[in-house]
């Protein structure tokens, strides 16, 4: 069947099935843009002594993060590792967001070291934006 456009109902269907979902559609404003999945993100978490409160910044549910801390107890490594695999199983992430993460612990200069090497900038208009600005003043400068 034919539509009043030309288009044939069997193509629009198609073209629908193909479609991501908006669950999967990650936006990142050409700003750093997304971590690859081989990434290895725990080489940039050996500044970070606790994983609580990083791992409460990165927006995972407390009690994920407590479940983390109890399963290892005593091994700093594996608590990274299973919080990097669980922030990361939810969504595909940007470097933006693991930034943020650094600058809202005070991290400032992991912070601007990887907003500088993955093209981040911090907008002054954004409310999250303006967080990582007060705790971290410097973060978009270049130099």
């Amino acid at each position: 069947m034919v539509t009043q456009d030309g288009v044939r109902t069997e193509d629009m269907s198609n073209a629908k099935k193909s479609l991501p979902s908006a669950e999967n559609v990650v936006t990142t404003s050409g700003n750093g843009g997304l971590i690859p999945e081989d990434e290895d993100l725990l080489i940039h978490l050996t500044i970070i002594a606790e994983v609580m409160p990083f791992c409460t910044h990165l927006h995972l549910p407390a009690e994920d993060c407590n479940t983390i801390e109890a399963q290892n107890p005593m091994n700093l490594g594996k608590q990274k590792d299973a919080m990097v695999k669980q922030w990361r199983a939810i969504k595909k992430r940007t470097w933006k967001e693991f930034i943020i993460s650094f600058a809202y612990l005070g991290k400032c200069v992991k912070a601007k070291e990887l907003a500088m090497e993955h093209s981040v900038y911090f907008d002054h208009q954004l409310k999250e934006d303006q967080r990582v600005l007060k705790k971290c003043k410097d973060i978009n400068d270049k130099e």
